[in-house]
């Protein structure tokens, strides 16, 4: 995942993008060209990346805006349900074995 703010009108970054990529335009405007064509996107805004392309992006105003792989986005929801299931696990076994990959008793 690639968080970038580009403070200054006409600011262009360029990005090699795979297949599901999404760019979402947390504030601002942005000028946006892939293989697709040109199109703006404005805060709040998402565009989901088909297939591996170079995308280039300029800031029309002030902008932030995020690059997020769709691996990245499941391995956090993945990491997010372990770390929720661990401390579920250890409650229902009343702190009686240390949650490990070895699961030896404390």
């Amino acid at each position: 995942m690639k968080n970038v703010s580009m403070q200054c009108a006409g600011l262009v970054a360029g990005f090699d993008c795979r297949a599901g990529m999404e760019l979402s335009c947390q504030q601002g405007l942005l000028w946006v060209t892939d293989g697709e064509g040109d199109l703006l996107l404005r805060g709040g805004e998402r565009l989901r990346l088909s297939g591996r392309q170079r995308v280039v992006i300029q800031a029309l105003q002030p902008s932030q805006f995020r690059l997020t792989s769709p691996v990245s986005a499941w391995l956090d929801a993945l990491l997010c349900q372990l770390l929720v299931g661990g401390r579920r696990l250890r409650r229902q076994l009343g702190h009686k074995y240390d949650v490990r990959l070895t699961g030896q008793q404390t």
